[in-house]
């Protein structure tokens, strides 16, 4: 694994050197602020992409998108959002971005937030397969307060590739209502668990359509869309503990509105 990732680090140092950065809309979504020990890394890393990057808030960023506005920009312009609702993304990842006057999106699952301790345990070793706690409702309604998104990530991180429509509508109807009642603000973000192609089939993308206005994969791609839908837009992965030459060398890539890609 050390020659590995030995050799993946040479690679993106060298393409650092003979690609630039674009100056394109980047929309990037991770999971943590940190890997084992609860340092600073995030804000490193903010720090350092700082001098070259600019960061928006993420409903401005859709509104771009929409408009087809994602290129051209002075810099390489990102948008972030974080998966999972980690109770790091409260500790470590929300007072970095208020530092920089930025919001993200934060796609939770309700009953990760609410559940019992039995329900938590579980669903760190079944679902995300990580011993990290959940935020608790308390934080989530304080980041709302200060202007941070929440969307769906359905109540239990389900993997809707082979569920009957019944429960489907359960875990994308209810985690929506659960955020809404909660929040009192309308939830118009779904990004699907696990985010790969092969974790939502036809009759799922199209019900998660059905209740939300905008879904979000986890999937890195030239392209801003997903399957030609406006609607589904593909997100780049990164981590907050990550090296600011991973995210140069992600945002020296080409991004197409267009779906002609060649």
């Amino acid at each position: 694994m050390p020659i590995k990732r030995s050799l993946k680090n040479l690679y993106i140092n060298i393409s650092n050197i003979l690609n630039k950065p674009k100056n394109n809309l980047y929309f990037f979504y991770g999971h943590y602020a940190y890997l084992k020990d609860k340092t600073n890394e995030f804000e490193v890393l903010l720090e350092q992409l700082h001098s070259y990057v600019d960061f928006i808030n993420f409903d401005d960023a859709i509104k771009l998108l929409n408009e087809g506005k994602v290129s051209n920009f002075d810099k390489p312009t990102i948008c972030f959002s974080f998966d999972d609702g980690f109770k790091e993304c409260y500790t470590h990842i929300y007072p970095v971005l208020k530092k920089y006057n930025v919001n993200a999106c934060f796609f939770i699952n309700p009953n990760f937030t609410i559940g019992s301790e039995k329900y938590i345990e579980n669903f760190k070793k079944e679902k995300v397969h990580i011993n990290k706690e959940p935020m608790t409702a308390d934080m989530i309604f304080e980041m709302s307060n200060n202007g941070f998104l929440f969307g769906s990530h359905t109540l239990n991180h389900a993997n809707l590739s082979g569920l009957d429509d019944a429960t489907l509508y359960k875990e994308l109807k209810e985690s929506k209502e659960w955020l809404e009642n909660f929040l009192g603000l309308p939830c118009d973000y779904f990004a699907w668990p696990y985010g790969g192609i092969q974790h939502i089939n036809e009759n799922a993308l199209k019900i998660s359509l059905q209740i939300y206005p905008y879904v979000f994969s986890a999937i890195r791609s030239r392209n801003y869309f997903f399957k030609e839908n406006r609607n589904v837009i593909n997100r780049d992965h990164f981590e907050g503990f990550w090296r600011a030459s991973h995210i140069k060398y992600f945002i020296s890539q080409v991004k197409t509105w267009n779906f002609d890609i060649r």
